[in-house]
C-alpha cells in the first residue's frame, strides 16, 4: 500500500487566493536564503552558535516549502483513515491561536546567548535583527508537524460561492477539517474576499491550507473535471450545504456518492428541511445515509459539528476504493495531459475489457 503521483499533465496548479499571501511566500523564501548566506559568513568568523541557528532556519523553511508543493500530488489507491487522531482531537477543541506560542522557542536561545551584550539598545537591536531572519522558521516548523500528521489524507471541500456563508466555512468548517488531513477546494472568489479577523488569520491560513487552492479554466465545465479529478483521489468529502441549495451542489453529491462510502462524506446544513423541497427529491433519499452535521453559525451549532466530524474520524478505517474510482485513476494515470482525457469514458467508468482484466488481477 504505497502513495502513488498524479502524472505531470494531471497536475492542476494551485495558487495563492490572497496577493498578501503571494508576497509573504515570496518574502519568506528570500529570507530563507539569507539565513544560509548570513550563517556561512557568521561560520567563516567564528560565530559557530549563530550560524547553526540561521542554517537551521533557512532549511526548514526550504523544505517546508518543498514539501507545501510536493504532498499536493501524493495519492493512494485506496482509502485512508487518519493518521494523527489524538492529536487532531485534542487541539478540535482548543484555541487554534495558542499555535503562536511555538515563536517564543526561536526568541528564547537568541535572548539568552546575547544576554552578556552590554548596553539594553545594543541587546534589543540584534534580538530585532536575529528574530526577524528567523520569522519564517516557526510557521515552516509548523506546517512540517502538520504535514506529518495528516500523512497526505486528503479532504475535498464543496460549498456554494457566496460571501453570505463564508464566515463558518473559513473560520470553522476548513481550519477543523485541516486538523485531520489536507484540505482542498476549488478557487473561490467569495471566500477569499471575506474578510475574517486579522488576529485569526494566521492559525485559519496554516490550518486550512486556504493559501493552496486549485484554479480553474475559462471552458464552462472545466469545474467538473477537476470535482471529478479530486474526488478520484479524495478520503473524505465534505459538503457545505448552507443557504439555498443549487444544482450543481446536486451534481457535487451524486459524484461524491459515486467516488465515496456514506460513511465518507459529511452534509453541513443549516436546515435539512431544504431536502423536502420538490428539486430536491433526486438527492434527499441519498442524503439520509450520509454524516450530517448543523452549520456551525454559533457557538453550540460549533460543537455539534465538531463532535460529529471527530466521530467520524474515528470511524475511518483503510478500505479499498470502488471500482469506478479505480478506472478513473487508470484514465488519468494513461493520460500524459488533461486535455487527452477521454472525458466521457472517465465520467461513465467505462474500460475495454483487456482493462478490466487488468484492474482485476491489480485490486
Amino acid at each position: 500500500m504505497t502513495l502513488s503521483v498524479i502524472p505531470d499533465g494531471m497536475r492542476l496548479t494551485p495558487t495563492s487566493q490572497y496577493l498578501s499571501l503571494n508576497l509573504a511566500v515570496l518574502v519568506f523564501k528570500l529570507i530563507a536564503v539569507l539565513d544560509l548566506i548570513g550563517a556561512i559568513a557568521l561560520g567563516f568568523f567564528g560565530y559557530w552558535f549563530l550560524s547553526s541557528y540561521l542554517v537551521f532556519c533557512g532549511v526548514v523553511v526550504l523544505f517546508a516549502d518543498r514539501q507545501r508543493r510536493r504532498r499536493r500530488y501524493l495519492v493512494a489507491p485506496y482509502f485512508r483513515p487518519v493518521r494523527g487522531l489524538s492529536i487532531s482531537g485534542r487541539l478540535l477543541y482548543e484555541n487554534w491561536h495558542k499555535f503562536r506560542s511555538i515563536n517564543a522557542l526561536f526568541v528564547i536561545p537568541i535572548a539568552y546567548y546575547f544576554s552578556d551584550v552590554d548596553g539594553y539598545v545594543k541587546w534589543f537591536a540584534l534580538i530585532c535583527a536575529f528574530t526577524t531572519m528567523a520569522m519564517p522558521a516557526p510557521a515552516a516548523v509548523l506546517s512540517l508537524i502538520k504535514y506529518h500528521y495528516d500523512a497526505n489524507f486528503r479532504i475535498v471541500a464543496f460549498r456554494r460561492n457566496s460571501a453570505d456563508i463564508a464566515l463558518a466555512h473559513k473560520s470553522v468548517i476548513m481550519p477543523a477539517c485541516g486538523l485531520f488531513g489536507q484540505v482542498l477546494l476549488i478557487f473561490d472568489e467569495s471566500l477569499s474576499a471575506f474578510r475574517e479577523r486579522s488576529r485569526d488569520r494566521l492559525s485559519f491560513w496554516w490550518l486550512s491550507e486556504t493559501y493552496h487552492p486549485l484554479v480553474l479554466s475559462n471552458e464552462q465545465d472545466h469545474w467538473k473535471k477537476v470535482v471529478m479529478i479530486e474526488l478520484t483521489y479524495a478520503d473524505f468529502v465534505v459538503l457545505d450545504w448552507s443557504g439555498e441549495i443549487t444544482d450543481n451542489m446536486r451534481w457535487e453529491l451524486q459524484q461524491a456518492l459515486r467516488a465515496c462510502p456514506p460513511h465518507r462524506i459529511l452534509l453541513i446544513g443549516s436546515s435539512m428541511k431544504d431536502l423536502e423541497e420538490s428539486e430536491n427529491i433526486a438527492v434527499r433519499d441519498a442524503a439520509r445515509e450520509l454524516l450530517t452535521a448543523p452549520s456551525p453559525e454559533v457557538p453550540m451549532t460549533r460543537l455539534l459539528f465538531l463532535r460529529t466530524l471527530k466521530s467520524a474520524m474515528e470511524a475511518l478505517r483503510v478500505e479499498p476504493r470502488s471500482g469506478c474510482m479505480l478506472v478513473r485513476a487508470k484514465c488519468l494515470a494513461d493520460s500524459p495531459y488533461l486535455d487527452m482525457v477521454d472525458w466521457r469514458s472517465f465520467e461513465e467508468c467505462t474500460l475495454a475489457d483487456s482493462d478490466h482484466a487488468n484492474l482485476q488481477r491489480a485490486s
